[in-house]
């Protein structure tokens, strides 16, 4: 994916929209790129493009996208709370952000959420991880993805 896409906008507008959310601590927000999470980290969440397709709305001057973006926040066990319950916290406050500002200062035209899945496991230190996916609808100009 390009920087200079319009679907990789959308992910730097959703990373934007999570990167001060007070449950990440030392973690960081990623876009387009898995890094592994150092032990002194207790969470990080990252935010992927996965796919976008044209809609039906289609004109001589823009195509209408939907763009599927994946934000996945992941935590470790920590003194008093459970990977599970810090990485369920991350995902409720990932979409309760992202649902707060649809439109993400003009670049959509629609988000809606798609789905919800979690994964755990128990190496050295418990880890889990939620994910969301949410469907972003914008436009591009018909001859630019842009």
């Amino acid at each position: 994916m390009s920087a200079n896409s319009a679907q990789f906008a959308l992910c730097q507008a959703v990373a934007a929209l999570l990167a001060d959310l007070p449950a990440l601590g030392a973690g960081a927000v990623r876009v387009a790129r898995r890094r592994p999470m150092p032990q002194a980290v207790a969470s990080q969440v990252f935010v992927f493009y996965d796919e976008s397709q044209p809609t039906g709305m289609k004109t001589n001057e823009s195509i209408l996208w939907r763009t599927r973006v994946r934000i996945e926040c992941v935590a470790r066990d920590v003194a008093g709370i459970t990977a599970a319950d810090a990485a369920d916290a991350l995902v409720q406050a990932s979409y309760s952000r992202v649902m707060a500002t649809p439109l993400l200062g003009g670049l959509a035209t629609k988000t809606d959420p798609v789905g919800i899945a979690n994964t755990f496991d128990e190496a050295d230190t418990a880890l889990a991880a939620g994910q969301l996916l949410f469907d972003i609808e914008h436009r591009c100009a018909r001859t630019s993805i842009a």
